[in-house]
């Protein structure tokens, strides 16, 4: 189904669910029969499909059971953070997917879950428009989750430079005359060994520049690590996952990482080395720019940085796409209890604040002195 349906997106590929299975579901899956995998048929063909399943709670606060869809609901230190889930469905059965799907969640499922909780949906998703079209119904509640910053490519490198401003525009016509005549190589992983070489040096230079900034960084995670050395070593060699690096002087500047799915690319991960900047301009930005002119050469028309509002997103991204979450709860002894947990942890971290205020005052001022 993949294959034909309208909406396909790296996160509902089977590789990527049965991955996802592999590394975490142990962990956060309630029990062994914890899938809940809704089909949709007309004339007994299969014509949608929605990989769902009942997370166990992390905390008091999460209110009990969670339904989800598969790879979301990690704590945050694992999160995977897949942006634009859905229903896989073929085109004609979009509206009649959604119907059947978030009846079933309100329905015949409602009984396994506490909370049903659908993120990172595109807002022109079916399933959102159904439940933005039924929601008081069925107590389903549309929530933002931001958006994705979106580069068209159509027509080129040159059309595409031409969408952004004069600005932008002018300055990554610079960073590209530079990367020729200062000797940066553009490298893509293509054999095992490279995908190796390239994720460990991406893992590397990540975690570098975060823990510089006195963070610990997505890959210090070790199923986050694990999972994605997994899909890189089965994704590259299909051409399904691009990893690629530049090199100036003789190492490692930067690594690039994210999925291709038809004629779009999604940007999910990078490293740049942090004395980049002493050697080159802008070093970040003119990867970005040798990317994107080797992208256009495969064929792709879309890049896609994914959700987030960093600056450089904003410069060179020609639209943007809104993500948003369906939810439902359901008032449960379990959810009464986690509304109860959440709300105290709010009132104590609302008094520590409090305090530490107090504490930073003046002592004249507490006094009332002038």
């Amino acid at each position: 189904l993949f294959d034909e349906a309208c909406n396909a997106a790296p996160p509902l590929h089977h590789d990527w669910i049965n991955t996802w299975l592999d590394v975490y579901g142990q962990e956060y899956m309630v029990d062994q029969k914890a899938l809940r995998i809704i089909c949709c048929r007309h004339a007994g063909r299969l014509v949608g499909v929605v990989p769902l399943y009942l997370r166990r709670p992390l905390r008091v606060s999460d209110g009990g059971v969670h339904l989800g869809f598969i790879s979301t609901g990690e704590r945050l230190e694992d999160e995977i953070c897949p942006d634009y889930m859905d229903v896989l469905c073929l085109e004609e059965y979009r509206q009649a997917c959604a119907n059947a799907v978030l009846q079933t969640i309100s329905g015949e499922l409602e009984e396994s879950y506490d909370r049903a909780v659908l993120s990172d949906m595109a807002d022109c998703s079916s399933l959102v428009q159904w439940a933005r079209k039924h929601g008081a119904r069925y107590d389903l509640e549309v929530v933002p989750r931001g958006v994705c910053p979106v580069s068209d490519l159509e027509g080129g490198m040159d059309a595409y430079l031409a969408r952004l401003s004069h600005k932008t525009r002018a300055h990554c016509r610079r960073l590209l005359r530079t990367a020729e005549e200062q000797g940066v190589a553009f490298e893509v992983a293509q054999t095992p060994e490279e995908v190796a070489v390239f994720f460990n040096e991406l893992v590397e230079l990540h975690q570098q520049r975060w823990q510089s900034a006195g963070e610990k960084g997505c890959f210090d995670s070790q199923p986050f690590t694990s999972f994605h050395r997994q899909m890189c070593e089965c994704w590259v060699p299909r051409n399904l996952a691009v990893l690629t690096r530049i090199r100036h002087g003789g190492r490692t500047v930067g690594v690039k990482y994210g999925f291709i799915c038809r004629d779009k690319f999604h940007f999910y991960q990078s490293g740049i080395c942090l004395e980049a900047s002493t050697h080159l301009k802008s070093p970040g930005t003119l990867f970005l720019m040798l990317l994107i002119r080797y992208l256009i050469d495969q064929g792709i028309k879309t890049f896609d940085f994914l959700r987030g509002s960093a600056s450089y997103k904003q410069r060179l991204a020609t639209d943007a796409q809104p993500l948003v979450q369906v939810r439902r709860v359901r008032w449960t002894w379990r959810t009464g209890v986690g509304l109860a947990a959440s709300l105290s942890t709010r009132a104590i971290g609302k008094a520590r604040r409090m305090a530490r205020r107090k504490k930073a005052v003046p002592m004249t001022e507490q006094e009332g002195e002038t």
